[in-house]
């Protein structure tokens, strides 16, 4: 297994490149973090940080050692990066859009959490682009599992912290838009 240029990491480190980048150019335009500090103080900013540092770590780690595979799952993979991509992406410039508050415009819309689904779509097409029968494969497939794991914690802590900054506006919110995908109907 050698480290090259055309390894999985260079696609990982690519595509969240491209997402700092967006939440920095943000960040600046807008003078508040996309994370903001309250967030980290409801939710515990060590424990918030230690788990995506480690997972990022984790990722490039393994991402180093998977070659990129061939044929049709490569072709797929790499839609489903720049769909992930392109999904996060749209909801950092509906935070660009918006002077603050509760946001349900734009692809907020369509999930609470949008850059999550973002997320989950680029970890899924990375296994894609390097699917391979190897150790590496696995091992990244698992690493893909404890990513969502530690995702669903997060979109818990966020909906806690929302549900107590907002309450009224974030639980009729909740009642219309799904957690990741859809909307919902309300039928009476």
């Amino acid at each position: 297994m050698n480290i090259s240029l055309t390894n999985v990491w260079l696609f990982y480190v690519i595509g969240y490149g491209i997402l700092w980048l967006a939440m920095i150019l943000e960040n600046k335009k807008r003078g508040v973090p996309v994370e903001g500090k309250k967030f980290y103080e409801h939710s515990g900013k060590k424990v918030a940080y230690m788990f995506g540092y480690v997972q990022m770590i984790a990722i490039l780690a393994v991402t180093l050692f998977i070659p990129l595979g061939s044929g049709w799952p490569m072709w797929m993979g790499f839609a489903m990066i720049i769909i992930g991509v392109a999904i996060n992406c749209a909801a950092i410039i509906e935070f660009l859009r918006s002077p603050g508050g509760l946001l349900e415009k734009g692809i907020y819309r369509f999930s609470r959490n949008p850059m999550y689904v973002g997320g989950l779509i680029f970890m899924i097409g990375l296994n894609f682009i390097g699917l391979h029968a190897k150790p590496a494969n696995y091992l990244f497939v698992i690493i893909t599992m404890f990513w969502i794991t530690i995702t669903n914690w997060n979109v818990k802590q966020e909906k806690a912290f929302l549900e107590k900054k907002y309450t009224k506006a974030f639980i009729r919110y909740k009642s219309t838009v799904s957690k990741y995908i859809g909307r919902i109907s309300n039928h009476k």
